[in-house]
């Protein structure tokens, strides 16, 4: 059957999941790989987290010279305006201890003519109290990087999404002094502290160097400010911009150009390339890498990345096999050389943990990203939508905890073991699990004859296995809701029309257009219509003129003029286009999936590639394999774009051959999936993957960047207003 999907069994083990009988105990082992200890990606993370508590403590030359930055901050703020601050805050500058106060409590004779004085009404200091306004992607990553001590003693009171925000709510004044009369004693009103003193006085705006970011801080910064002027108060809020990860051209044009710009705010840089978000993964969260590289001709995250992979070598050493597969990826590796050869080898002098590196450029694979991922992660994400590592359910019953949200990474032991994996092989391993947790919990009966070692242990592990029965029965409840949304007609008529697009049969073809056709009349989210567009589009190398044009104009008439932008865009980034447009990607799929393989129907093991898109394997993954044990290959050329390879000599540090894979214009989960599968089938001589990229990303978020911003959020709405994605 041409349309054979793997499709979960119907499993319901929310009820009595500890009555089985005991089986085996605990694996005590995760079953990924773990990445080797002198590849511990803790590094970054601690690296991460020292960038960003260095900048918002204020010591931004300390850690732009500490880790690297490329071009010095810019930092619009006088010296007489810093000791006013300074002043306000009640700080003392470097150099400046105690000045102005001779007074010391060890001497008595001081303490004599301190108890003339005339006493005043002590007042509680003043704070340097912050708030974050921060692009609607680092939240998260804020939370993980910094924990609640480090936040407090930055005193950041509170936090807010810069997309989110409109306008930002100004603290209460001082209440005035009064002298009381005949005398010289200087008193205050007795009103709370939290009057005395305003909650904040330093707003700190963290966002990438966007256009449309920038222009929406300004329009903030200019309510903030007419604001202070209207009141009429005494004191300016301090107004900071931290450029992640690096200032650019842009970005100083902008401000200089603006009301408020360079002269009212001070612009820093806060140089955090890669951040580590699983065992096995770094990422940039650099949205829409590839729509500034293909449509606004912005290379800069080209930079960025070479940046990236650069301080990677600062902490694990030159990797001295780089493989590169598209022009982005060729052009990353001549910016790698020439920044090795300007730091000079002595800065690079060390045991490398990294035996080899492939960048892979996205417009190599376009066609993954555009199918619906099926392994568990990956269809949560199509399903529900997985924010930043942030899992929000939108039905009940889904975490028994009670929580709003879950973060959905290694630590959850049950989801570690099920997420790379097709949903249909899902249930018959979280009923192993059932079993193995029911199997310990009754332990506990057999423990009157134990010994104290035996009772400690179980005690020990009892927490772990209380949180893992806890997470068991939120993902069985998760799966059981997957089940239903995937057995349901419409999602079928999906996965059936995406494997049409990929048969190259006319008769096929005409099929999938047919029910794009249907989703467009019943006004479908346009990211859903415009996703499949665009899959049918790549593999057979545009559409015909006619039908394009009969599809464009169906779209107009159906969700309104406004709409060509984001068409106009998807063609010139050669995603929806014709027959011998220029800006197509000429292809032969016929060849490509038969090289490759790409292409199962029956599929019996859970590890087989395919699995993860029903029948498909991920192109990118069958050429990260390739490139791996076999280098640059001549079937490579069947694919777009150039292709390098660079070896240099290095000194290994051990001889574990981990592979660092380099996703350039982002990487789906399913593709993160099918390098995990690898690892668990690899052999003695098999390199073991580990995963960086720009971002994550899904079908959906490949196609939004096109969109104007009205659009987007029309389409966020529709997506939104419907139970789920799908």
């Amino acid at each position: 059957n041409k349309h054979h999907l793997i499709l979960p069994q119907h499993i319901n083990l929310r009820i009595g999941i500890l009555s089985f009988s005991p089986v085996c105990d605990l694996p005590t082992q995760l079953s990924m790989p773990l990445v080797p200890p002198n590849l511990n990606l803790s590094l970054i993370h601690s690296t991460s987290s020292q960038i960003l508590y260095s900048a918002l403590s204020g010591q931004s030359n300390q850690y732009s010279k500490q880790f690297g930055s490329s071009s010095a901050s810019i930092d619009t703020e006088s010296l007489e305006e810093k000791k006013q601050h300074a002043k306000q805050l009640g700080q003392n500058l470097p150099g400046n201890d105690n000045q102005g106060n001779e007074l010391t409590q060890d001497d008595p004779n001081q303490e004599k003519e301190k108890s003339k004085q005339p006493t005043k009404i002590a007042t509680p200091a003043p704070t340097n109290q912050k708030i974050l306004i921060l692009q609607t992607n680092f939240l998260t990553h804020v939370t993980r990087l910094l924990n609640r001590q480090q936040l407090q003693e930055l005193e950041i009171v509170d936090i807010f999404y810069l997309d989110a925000l409109n306008d930002i709510q100004l603290p209460p004044l001082k209440k005035q002094q009064k002298k009381k009369k005949n005398t010289d004693q200087v008193t205050q009103e007795a009103t709370p502290p939290s009057t005395q003193a305003p909650p904040y006085q330093n707003i700190y705006f963290i966002c990438q160097p966007d256009l449309r970011l920038l222009k929406h801080v300004l329009d903030l910064v200019h309510k903030l400010r007419e604001k202070e002027r209207s009141e009429k108060r005494p004191s300016k809020i301090r107004l900071f911009l931290y450029i992640v990860p690096r200032i650019t051209f842009i970005v100083k044009k902008v401000l200089s150009e603006s009301e408020y710009g360079l002269n009212d705010i001070v612009l820093r840089e806060l140089p955090i390339d890669l951040l580590s978000l699983d065992s096995d993964l770094l990422s940039m969260e650099l949205n829409g890498c590839y729509k500034q590289c293909h449509l606004d001709g912005d290379f800069s995250s080209l930079y960025f990345v070479a940046r990236s992979i650069m301080k990677l070598q600062s902490i694990y050493g030159v990797i001295p096999h780089v493989r590169a597969k598209g022009d982005h990826s060729v052009a990353i590796t001549k910016m790698i050389q020439r920044m090795q050869r300007l730091a000079g080898s002595e800065k690079l002098d060390m045991p490398s943990s990294i035996h080899s590196l492939i960048l892979l450029d996205r417009a190599v694979d376009l066609i993954t990203p555009f199918r619906t991922q099926l392994n568990y992660e990956g269809l949560i994400d199509e399903v529900f939508g997985i924010e930043n590592g942030l899992f929000e359910p939108r039905f009940k019953p889904c975490i028994p905890s009670g929580k709003k949200m879950v973060v959905l990474d290694f630590a959850d032991r049950i989801f570690d073991e099920i997420r790379n994996f097709n949903i249909g092989f899902v249930g018959s391993r979280l009923k192993e699990r059932a079993k193995q947790i029911g199997a310990w919990m009754n332990k506990k009966d057999s423990l009157r004859n134990a010994t104290v070692s035996e009772i400690a242990n179980y005690t020990r592990l009892l927490p772990q296995i209380s949180e893992d029965k806890t997470n068991l029965e939120m993902h069985i409840n998760i799966v059981q809701k997957l089940t239903s949304i995937i057995s349901e007609r419409e999602f079928r008529k999906r996965m059936e029309s995406e494997q049409d697009a990929m048969t190259l049969s006319s008769r096929d073809r005409d099929s999938c257009l047919k029910y794009v056709e249907e989703c467009i009349f019943k006004q479908e989210p346009l990211s859903k219509v415009l996703r499949i567009l665009c899959l049918v589009s790549i593999v057979n190398n545009g559409l015909s003129v006619k039908k394009y044009q009969n599809l464009r104009s169906e779209i107009l008439q159906s969700y309104g003029i406004e709409v060509s932008i984001a068409l106009n865009n998807l063609h010139e980034m050669g995603l929806f286009t014709y027959y011998d447009s220029p800006t197509v990607r000429d292809i032969n799929w016929k060849q490509i999936k038969s090289t490759f393989d790409l292409i199962h129907e029956a599929i019996t093991d859970e590890f087989d590639l395919h699995q993860l898109f029903g029948s498909y394997a991920p192109l990118s993954v069958k050429l990260i394999s390739t490139m791996a044990s076999s280098g640059l290959q001549p079937s490579l050329s069947l694919l777009p774009g150039a292709q390098a390879q660079h070896d240099q000599k290095a000194k290994m540090r051990t001889n574990d051959k981990v592979c660092l894979v380099y996703f350039i214009g982002g990487v789906t989960r399913a593709e993160m999936s099918a390098i995990r599968c690898l690892n668990l089938q690899r052999g003695a001589e098999e390199p073991l993957y580990v995963i960086a990229t720009t971002n994550v990303i899904n079908g959906y978020d490949f196609v939004r960047p096109a969109f104007s911003g009205d659009q987007l959020k029309r389409d966020l709405q529709t997506m939104s207003a419907g139970e789920f994605h799908v």
